[in-house]
């Protein structure tokens, strides 16, 4: 399927879809996109040497949230 036949598809099924579809496709498209941002922000950071082990990661949420 090339992009142009997905972009129709999804023209076509926001045009037709209820208002609670529209809204629950378009949250999920933000929060994809965000995920995506968050993901290439921790890998430039992990590039620059800023990155700190799991089980330090972890000894501070536990203490944190009492766990």
């Amino acid at each position: 399927m090339t992009i142009v036949t997905v972009k129709e598809k999804l023209h076509d099924y926001i045009e037709h879809a209820d208002d609670k579809k529209v809204k629950a496709l378009y949250i999920l498209l933000e929060n994809e996109i965000a995920l995506n941002a968050s993901i290439e922000r921790g890998l430039r950071d992990s590039e620059k040497g800023f990155e700190r082990p799991h089980e330090e990661v972890m000894r501070e949420i536990r203490k944190q949230y009492n766990l």
